[in-house]
């Protein structure tokens, strides 16, 4: 078993985006959790474009592989991720992330 570096920095999601998602009323929950869910491997892998696979975010959420292709594809449509090939890895580009010193500005004005 591996340890995992902890995480330091909080996860921010831009109340905007939580709209965009909203619109989606069925899939909110889902979107909210995929997102979530790669910004927090965005934050272990230290960079905004993670390898994280299908079959990666299945073992992971325990989600069928057509609930992550269809809640991906939304997430695609909303330009919040971009989806890139590197040889033969995809990697999912994360369009909409918090830097470190913003995150600590925006903890700081609360």
């Amino acid at each position: 078993m591996t340890t995992e570096e902890p995480i330091t920095q909080a996860i921010v999601i831009h109340p905007h985006l939580l709209r965009k998602f909203m619109r989606y009323e069925k899939d909110f929950a889902n979107l909210l959790a995929l997102y979530s869910f790669y910004l927090y491997h965005a934050q272990l892998q230290k960079t905004n474009q993670i390898l994280a696979t299908n079959n990666f975010v299945h073992n992971k959420l325990h989600w069928a592989i057509e609930r992550i292709k269809r809640i991906k594809r939304i997430l695609k449509e909303l330009k919040v991720i971009d989806v890139l090939q590197k040889g033969v890895y995809y990697y999912v580009k994360l369009n909409f992330i918090y830097t470190k010193k913003k995150v600590m500005e925006i903890l700081d004005s609360t």
